[in-house]
């Protein structure tokens, strides 16, 4: 049986996230393809670093799709 998915614009959006086995904050963003990918921002998972980490999230993302 063959499936046909039609894709839609949708706005993505980067996040960050905590993870429990790293001291630095993950980007999490939507590459060229439409698929979701994790990288380490390199900023430590301190609360007031938050807003940097998630500008590189950002900066991520926008680089992924071009």
């Amino acid at each position: 049986m063959k499936y046909h998915y039609k894709y839609h614009s949708l706005l993505l959006v980067a996040f960050i996230w905590k993870n429990p086995n790293s001291r630095y904050w993950q980007a999490g963003f939507t590459n060229e393809h439409g698929k979701r990918k994790n990288a380490s921002t390199g900023i430590d998972k301190l609360e007031r670093h938050r807003i940097k980490a998630l500008r590189i999230a950002d900066e991520y993302e926008r680089v992924a799709q071009k």
